[in-house]
């Protein structure tokens, strides 16, 4: 990589396309071999895009905030259903489980990724469907249908989330992976929040 970098130093779009074929060998080989270039302009601007560091923390703007505080309060009256409408909690949490954080994150993504109106409405529409789908099977504790639909039913909605995640891009393999990776960071905080 190293010999790769210095032959395609004086070509930036080679060089971009380099970086994006392995952003972390890039960035550790370029780190290597930044002290013999240093002083080249592309070099210099390569070395600040890698290791930039803001120094200050970036918590969102107002209207970041303000959508999150809605959707945590949709969220915590969705959960609250049972109470406010006197729904049986063995009846409406085992179904409806996955619809109080699912929606609220796929509409964050949806709202951060700018979705067109049509992956919206692709979103929403599947949304609904399973809400009435899960809600109009009959009330059978033992039936096997039940707990397999209610399993399912949260594999779909983490798929409408992910579909949220990428923007509607299924070609996009770098977006999926990334969808994947916080996955995993999210259950790991999770994990860690309950323990504490």
């Amino acid at each position: 990589m190293k010999e790769q970098i210095l032959t395609q130093l004086d070509y930036p779009e080679q060089l971009e396309k380099l970086y994006r074929s392995n952003k972390t060998n890039f960035k550790k080989e370029f780190n290597t071999l930044y002290s013999e270039i240093k002083g080249n302009p592309l070099a210099d601007f390569w070395n600040e895009r890698l290791n930039y560091e803001t120094d200050d923390l970036n918590r969102g703007s107002a209207r970041d905030l303000i959508f999150i505080l809605v959707a945590s309060l949709l969220a915590g009256i969705i959960a609250k259903f049972p109470a406010f409408f006197g729904i049986d909690e063995e009846f409406f949490y085992p179904r409806n489980i996955g619809f109080i954080l699912f929606p609220m994150l796929a509409a964050w993504f949806a709202w951060k990724r700018k979705l067109s109106s049509g992956k919206i409405a692709v979103i929403v529409i599947s949304l609904v469907v399973g809400v009435v789908y899960i809600n109009a099977l009959p009330d059978l504790p033992d039936s096997d249908t039940l707990t397999l639909a209610c399993i399912h039913l949260l594999i779909f909605l983490w798929a409408i989330l992910g579909f949220a995640y990428v923007g509607g891009k299924r070609e996009s393999d770098e977006k999926r992976l990334n969808f994947l990776k916080y996955n995993g960071d999210l259950l790991v905080i999770s994990a860690l929040i309950g323990i504490a």
